[in-house]
């Protein structure tokens, strides 16, 4: 069971140039089913009373310029346990969610009348805040920040597109989730990705 109350704008900002959605939310869930944290049964569940989850998100994408394209986003979660049948929890920090998150990706293409007319670049960079773990409230999955860049060909008079991404660049050692300390889920390390888009 769940309901959601939220609240939201648009608004456009240098003649349409960037557009930003902001909006605040409230959820509440009741009933849940969660993880049980039985070695023996690792399939079992049980139920919680209630969580809620209160926010603010914000979205900006749009063009700095005709050729330097930017989007960023920013997301505050304040989510708390609200019922259960340990006592101790209510209040609590909900597991498995940051506080603060966000990403902020921009792209540049160069001027037409340069010598680099048919290259682009991107670099991007994503934040999350630290996290429970699922299993024990022992410890916390700590916050962290990674850095992406790419390289982009575009021939002249042509629907192709090459692209070189780099994602990690720093190669950072970070986890995206974790259910005890024995069961950590790492994120991706440094690595390479290309592609070719055709436009029909």
């Amino acid at each position: 069971i769940s309901d959601l109350v939220e609240f939201g704008t648009k608004i456009e900002l240098f003649n349409g140039r960037l557009l930003v959605n902001a909006s605040v939310y409230q959820i509440n869930q009741k009933n849940i089913l969660i993880s049980a944290n039985d070695p023996d049964q690792p399939d079992r569940l049980t139920q919680r009373g209630a969580d809620r989850s209160r926010g603010f998100e914000l979205d900006l994408t749009g063009y700095i310029t005709d050729n330097w394209q930017v989007y960023g986003s920013y997301a505050y979660i304040d989510a708390t346990i609200q019922g259960d049948d340990n006592e101790e929890l209510v209040g609590e920090r909900k597991e498995n969610t940051p506080v603060h998150s966000g990403n902020l990706w921009t792209r540049y293409n160069f001027d037409p009348s340069t010598p680099l007319s048919e290259l682009g670049i991107g670099l991007g960079v994503t934040a999350q805040g630290s996290r429970i773990p699922w299993y024990t409230r022992d410890f916390e999955l700590p916050a962290y920040t990674t850095v992406d860049m790419a390289l982009y060909y575009t021939p002249i008079d042509s629907d192709v597109q090459i692209s070189v991404n780099v994602n990690n660049v720093l190669n950072e050692t970070y986890w995206l989730g974790a259910i005890n300390y024995t069961r950590l889920f790492p994120g991706a390390p440094r690595n390479f990705i290309a592609s070719v888009k055709y436009n029909f």
